[in-house]
């Protein structure tokens, strides 16, 4: 399983609330699809079952395909990167403020792409801190 991080820093917010008031743009042409960046901010990793730090399945309930985490520079230096190089690293945004990142393998038509996700559950700290607090 490959999963991925994104560090939402104050920088990190204020593109995505452009990123939203551009796509806003767009919200009337029903044919319109999505706007692509060139975006390097998620990080990916993969599943390693055989170590202690893995990431586990169960941090996530059934009906989420993403959670907020809260990790020390310590303990993401420990987590294992895709056995492929990645290159090529983008973040798609689609009309109604959502996005999803994918990169691909510098030298394999392999793709990794993260699970499509609510830009305002992220830019919105009230959102992050409630997110946060009643995660089990």
């Amino acid at each position: 399983m490959i999963f991925a991080i994104i560090a939402i820093t104050a920088e990190w917010r204020t593109w995505m609330q452009q990123r939203l008031i551009k796509i806003e743009r767009f919200g009337t042409d029903e044919e319109f699809c999505s706007l692509r960046y060139w975006d390097s901010s998620a990080e990916y990793y993969q599943n390693n079952h055989e170590k202690e730090n893995g990431i586990p399945k169960e941090m996530l309930n059934d009906d989420e395909v993403w959670c907020f985490v809260t990790l020390y520079e310590s303990e993401l230096e420990n987590l294992t990167p895709p056995e492929s190089k990645l290159d090529t690293f983008m973040m798609t945004v689609y009309p109604y403020g959502t996005a999803m990142f994918n990169a691909s393998g510098k030298h394999t038509a392999e793709e990794y792409w993260t699970e499509a996700f609510d830009i305002s559950q992220l830019i919105d700290p009230q959102n992050f801190i409630n997110k946060s607090t009643t995660k089990n």
